[in-house]
């Protein structure tokens, strides 16, 4: 019976696995109410475009850039394959390959973590942030709770986010051990 669970595990650990990215209460909160209010702020921009201001229309492609240049860098979900880890975005993707992989640790955010450019919340915490334990690292999480760590042999971190977490730190853990 043991020989067959751990069989089980070894086909489940040598399959594609995909894991979801959840966007915690605050994520969704916080992403509702700035596009509510750039929905607003571009149709007051409209209305000046008819006062023939170009400063007007240089907000709206602004704000049109900023609403969709973070929409497009939010994680979708973490695959994991054979050889390296994937993080699906809405638009393109990172990919992570085990033998450049130095570690793998559940990541828990405090007060000293320093957003230096990035969203606080509006399509989840995505950008580059800093502490001085780690250094820099760049963030693609839903929900602070999923949060982990990769950090990479060439001084690169990123902080990711996903259901089962735990499952994922340990997938990777058993491939790059």
């Amino acid at each position: 019976m043991q020989k067959l669970h751990n069989l089980h595990k070894i086909l489940e650990l040598t399959q594609m696995r995909n894991f979801n990215v959840k966007w915690s209460l605050t994520v969704k909160i916080v992403t509702v109410v700035v596009a509510i209010i750039m929905i607003g702020a571009e149709i007051l921009l409209i209305n000046s475009i008819y006062s023939d201001h170009n400063s007007g229309r240089i907000a709206i492609i602004f704000l049109i850039a900023f609403a969709l240049g973070f929409v497009f860098i939010a994680p979708v979900s973490i695959q994991i394959t054979e050889g390296h880890i994937l993080l699906k975005r809405v638009l393109g993707k990172i990919v992570i390959y085990f033998d450049n992989i130095e570690s793998i640790t559940p990541h828990k955010f405090s007060k000293y973590d320093i957003r230096v450019f990035g969203s606080g919340g509006y399509g989840g915490y995505l950008g580059i942030f800093s502490n001085a334990q780690i250094g820099k690292y760049s963030t693609y999480v839903g929900d602070f709770s999923q949060a982990f760590l990769v950090q990479l042999k060439n001084g690169k971190n990123y902080v990711f986010s996903c259901e089962n977490r735990d499952l994922v730190i340990e997938t990777i853990n058993n491939k790059i051990l």
